[in-house]
């Protein structure tokens, strides 16, 4: 993904995020979503689905483990390197 890619709102909320730690305010969020969308597509399958959810569903280890019927190591294993691919994903950005 490229800065190019981002609307305008998007970008202005990556600027946001690399200059302070506040939340997006409530304005943005719509655009914040849209954000998070497009770079949970950059993801694998697997990998966005640990990600939906642990972190937008707000599931915890062993409710994905019992629904995935992986072990909890492989849940942390695959969310710890979405996570780092989203970093990577959001720096290239900024």
């Amino acid at each position: 993904m490229r800065y190019a890619d981002l609307t305008e709102e998007q970008a202005t909320i990556v600027q946001n995020l690399a200059t302070t730690s506040d939340e997006v305010p409530p304005d943005r969020k719509l655009a914040a979503r849209d954000l998070v969308e497009k770079l949970l597509t950059m993801l694998k399958p697997v990998e966005r689905l640990i990600i939906d959810m642990l972190y937008l569903q707000e599931r915890s280890i062993a409710e994905v483990q019992q629904l995935t019927g992986w072990t909890a190591a492989k849940v942390k294993v695959t969310a710890f390197r979405a996570r780092q691919k989203l970093r990577k994903q959001l720096g290239g950005l900024l």
